[in-house]
């Protein structure tokens, strides 16, 4: 039903987020790692070793878990989203609605959304 609605209509957008799942899950259970030793040591007025923390999660975990997974949509290819996701009647329709401009936006959006969740727990661990 989602891909019968126009881009317009948030239907890409949809298809997106339902795309991105796995970085989503992987880097949200490190999140909550950031979330839970960041609010400790922002309460104990650690600050500095919360920036230390909170770079090393982003150096060594969002950042290569958001390279390997774009680099692998990369490699799976446009065609492989409609493949995973639509009926086989429906492949013509995704593959309308995921254009390589789209494609791009997609990719770009793997990486975002991994360092996007790591800030969102930062900033909430900072103000317990």
């Amino acid at each position: 039903m989602t891909m019968r609605l126009s881009p317009v209509h948030g239907a890409v957008f949809q298809f997106l987020i339902s795309q991105s799942g796995l970085v989503d899950n992987v880097v949200s259970g490190f999140a909550m790692a950031v979330n839970f030793f960041g609010a400790r040591l922002w309460g104990a007025k650690f600050h500095a070793a919360f920036w230390n923390v909170l770079c090393v999660f982003f150096l060594w975990i969002c950042t290569p878990m958001a390279i390997t997974c774009a680099s692998l949509e990369i490699y799976r290819g446009r065609e492989s989203l409609a493949r995973t996701f639509a009926k086989n009647s429906e492949q013509a329709l995704f593959d309308e609605v995921m254009t390589p401009a789209t494609f791009t936006i997609y990719i770009l959006f793997l990486v975002v959304r991994a360092y996007y969740i790591m800030i969102e727990q930062a900033m909430i661990a900072m103000q317990e």
